[in-house]
């Protein structure tokens, strides 16, 4: 956990499953030393397999003021638009330019960008090579969303992987246990003490986003040989939902055969506002708590 500001950017990682190799932080550029706070990667080596990655977790400048070039231009992104463009153009910089980061670095974006997904720093994101992966696992017309603002569904919450990390993305999608809670049930000021319970729903006002990652090629299944006394009855195929883990649904997130990916959960933290966020990692699809319905 890194940073001055009451919302801190932090991970929180699950031993068993990953090693941190190393990590860095971006705190000394515009306008990361200034209003924006501090970027961390953060290097993980999944034990099972050997195979690396980088996580970045980012906390943009929200939208709520700024003066000057940062004054809202009422073009509909708010206030301190350039200084969030500027954190993505500095982004991109780092992660090129900064000796911690290899060649073919498989790199995952995270975090609450506070910009919208039609916005100008998620589309200096996406020129930049990076892949919006709610957008490209969006199943119907419903929006993917993580934040609801004024009756209004939206997100300020993303996960966006580079070239190099795409193809082990198993699936994206936002856990609604936060956008859609009452506030009475938050820890701002409308809290209502009457109405708390020791679960995960309202922990903030941003739901997470969970991406699930395959590090390693699965091994090839071995192609049976057939039987010539085979009667030609079909083997019924089990269901794969009848193994008693959870079926997240929606995006696609974990595959029904094959090897268990890695899931990531990006959670607001309540305990220092409910904007700094944390990457939780780990291998059994139970230790997301159990399905909500």
């Amino acid at each position: 956990m890194v940073g001055t500001d009451a919302i801190k950017n932090a991970f929180i990682y699950d031993t068993e499953t990953l090693s941190l190799e190393g990590f860095t932080v971006l705190d000394d550029v515009d306008p990361f030393n200034r209003n924006t706070r501090p970027a961390i990667a953060a290097r993980f080596v999944e034990e099972a397999s050997d195979e690396a990655f980088v996580a970045i977790i980012n906390h943009f400048k929200s939208k709520g003021s700024g003066d000057g070039a940062n004054a809202d231009q009422g073009d509909g992104q708010g206030a301190s638009n350039p200084d969030r463009m500027l954190a993505a153009e500095e982004l991109l910089d780092w992660t090129e330019e900064d000796t911690f980061f290899a060649d073919d670095e498989r790199l995952l974006l995270l975090g609450d960008f506070n910009a919208y997904a039609q916005e100008d720093p998620i589309d200096i994101l996406k020129a930049g090579g990076y892949v919006d992966l709610q957008d490209q696992f969006q199943e119907g017309v419903r929006e993917p969303f993580s934040y609801v603002f004024n009756g209004g569904e939206g997100r300020l919450d993303y996960a966006l992987a580079n070239s190099e990390l795409e193809d082990a993305v198993t699936g994206t999608q936002a856990w609604h246990i936060n956008s859609q809670e009452p506030r009475g049930k938050d820890y701002t000021s409308f809290n209502q003490a009457a109405l708390y319970q020791a679960d995960e729903f309202r922990s903030s006002d941003h739901d997470p986003v969970l991406v699930g990652l395959t590090l390693a090629a699965a091994e090839p299944t071995p192609t049976p040989t057939p039987d010539p006394t085979d009667s030609g009855t079909a083997t019924p195929t089990p269901d794969p939902d009848d193994d008693g883990d959870v079926d997240a649904g929606g995006g696609g997130l974990l595959p029904t055969t094959g090897g268990m990916p890695l899931l990531l959960a990006l959670l607001g933290l309540a305990l220092v506002g409910g904007g700094g966020l944390l990457v939780v990692l780990a291998r059994k699809r139970r230790a997301l708590g159990e399905p909500t319905g």
